[in-house]
């Protein structure tokens, strides 16, 4: 299905799996929304995103979950103030917008099978990496 928001909007819509859409909107309101409220006392405008399906194996042979519908890759957030908190600038300096995407992507462990991040490998130096697929990791 094609989602433009999910309790948010997304930067631009993405293909994704239902299952996927009721994770996103559940991080959403259980996480997202929550820690950019206790931290900045800001609701979120948009999650900024680089993409959802893409038709793309991962190394061994085996189809990635984004080629199921199943991942989402999140570049960021936008405040309703319009400041924006991004993974690649903001996850190592030290400050609020850190602490936010820490929290942010420690309390995406709970609802997702798969959270990569920049602490994983330079692949995700840019991204938190969303998935609901059958294997379980949490780099957070």
């Amino acid at each position: 299905m094609r989602v433009s928001a999910t309790g948010v909007p997304l930067s631009r819509p993405a293909l994704m799996s239902c299952d996927l859409a009721l994770k996103i909107e559940r991080f959403t309101r259980e996480v997202v929304v929550p820690q950019a409220q206790a931290r900045f006392n800001l609701g979120v405008r948009e999650i900024i995103h680089f993409g959802t399906y893409s038709c793309r194996g991962r190394p061994g042979g085996e189809w990635s979950e984004h080629a199921k519908g199943n991942a989402i890759d999140i570049a960021g957030f936008k405040l309703a103030d319009g400041t924006v908190i991004s993974v690649k600038q903001d996850w190592n300096p030290r400050g609020p917008k850190r602490d936010f995407l820490r929290a942010v992507a420690k309390g995406a462990c709970g609802i997702f099978s798969m959270v990569l991040t920049p602490e994983t490998n330079s692949d995700h130096a840019n991204h938190l990496h969303l998935d609901i697929g059958a294997w379980r990791k949490c780099d957070a």
